[in-house]
C-alpha cells in the first residue's frame, strides 16, 4: 500500500506500535490516500486494529470520517504541513457528528453519515487558539497556565471548530485538567458546570459580536473578543451570588435568575 521508500524514510514510525499517534495516523493516511484511494480503507483499517490494544478498538465510522476529511484537504491542495496542522484537533468530529451517534454499536463496524452537519474542511485557526487548545486536549497545561485567558482562548477556539457541541468537550476537557492537576471537586471549589457553561456562552456571544466567528484568522478580532471577557465577575450579571456559588450549581446547569444569557 505504501511504497518502500516512503517506509523507510519513516522506519521509527514503523518500530513501535507505542509511539503511534494522531499526527501520525493523519501522515500515513495522506500519504495511502494519494496513492491508492480505493484501497486506504481498508489499509487504514488493518492498521487500526493493529492498536486495538493501545486504545478503544476499532471504529469504522472515525475512521472513514477522517479520511474524507484528509481527502478535502488533498483536494483543497493543501501543503503536507497545513494538512496536519488543520487535522491536529482530534474531536474534529464531534462538529459532524453527536457523541449519541458515534456510541451507537453499528458505527464502530459500519459507515454511518454524519447527523449534525455534512463534512467540510475544517475551519484555520490562528497559533494563539490553536495551540492552546491542541494543549488542552493533550492535558499539558500546568496548573499555573490555566488562567481566565487561556480559558478564554480555548472556548474560542473549541467553539470555533465545533459550534455549540464544543461545550461538551470544554466540560469533559475541564475535568481532566482537574484530575492532572489534582484538583478535587468540592462545595467551594473544582469543576463548576454552570460557571463553564455560562462562559462558552460568553465567548459565544462575544465571537459573533466582534467578527471572530467569520474572520477567526483576525486578531485584532481575536483581542477585541478577549477584551470584551476580561471581567471574571460578568457571570453574576446573570445570576445571585448565592444561585451561582451553590452547589447545585456546580454540579448541575442551574438557569440563570437574574438576565437571561441570550
Amino acid at each position: 500500500m505504501l511504497s518502500s521508500a516512503w517506509q523507510q524514510r519513516n522506519d521509527d514510525f514503523f518500530s513501535s506500535q507505542a509511539r503511534w499517534n494522531h499526527a501520525h495516523l493523519i501522515e500515513i493516511a495522506a500519504v495511502a490516500l494519494q496513492q491508492d484511494r480505493q484501497s486506504a480503507l481498508v489499509w487504514m483499517r488493518d492498521q487500526l486494529r493493529l492498536l486495538d490494544g493501545e486504545g478503544p478498538g476499532y471504529h469504522e465510522t472515525l475512521t472513514q470520517c477522517w479520511l474524507d476529511l484528509i481527502e478535502l484537504c488533498l483536494e483543497a491542495r493543501l501543503s503536507a504541513s497545513e494538512l496536519a496542522r488543520r487535522l491536529s484537533f482530534r474531536q474534529l468530529p464531534l462538529a459532524y457528528y453527536s457523541p449519541a451517534r458515534l456510541a451507537l454499536p453499528e458505527a464502530t463496524t459500519t459507515y454511518l453519515a454524519p447527523d449534525l452537519s455534512p463534512l467540510a474542511l475544517p475551519r484555520v485557526l490562528p497559533d494563539s487558539l490553536l495551540q492552546p487548545l491542541l494543549r488542552f486536549q493533550a492535558r499539558t497545561l500546568s496548573k499555573e497556565e490555566w488562567t481566565h485567558e487561556c480559558h478564554l482562548r480555548v472556548a474560542a477556539a473549541t467553539y470555533l471548530l465545533l459550534g455549540e457541541p464544543g461545550m461538551h468537550v470544554m466540560s469533559a476537557g475541564i475535568q481532566r485538567l482537574n484530575e492532572i492537576h489534582e484538583v478535587p471537586l468540592t462545595p467551594t471549589g473544582g469543576y463548576h458546570e454552570t460557571l463553564t457553561r455560562v462562559w462558552f456562552a460568553l465567548v459565544r456571544q462575544a465571537a459573533e459580536v466582534t467578527g471572530l466567528c467569520a474572520e477567526p484568522e483576525r486578531a485584532d478580532f481575536l483581542e477585541a473578543t478577549l477584551m470584551h471577557l476580561q471581567d471574571k465577575k460578568l457571570p453574576l450579571k446573570h445570576y445571585s451570588r448565592d444561585r451561582i456559588m451553590s452547589w447545585e450549581a456546580r454540579i448541575g446547569w442551574l438557569e440563570p435568575d437574574l438576565l437571561a444569557l441570550d
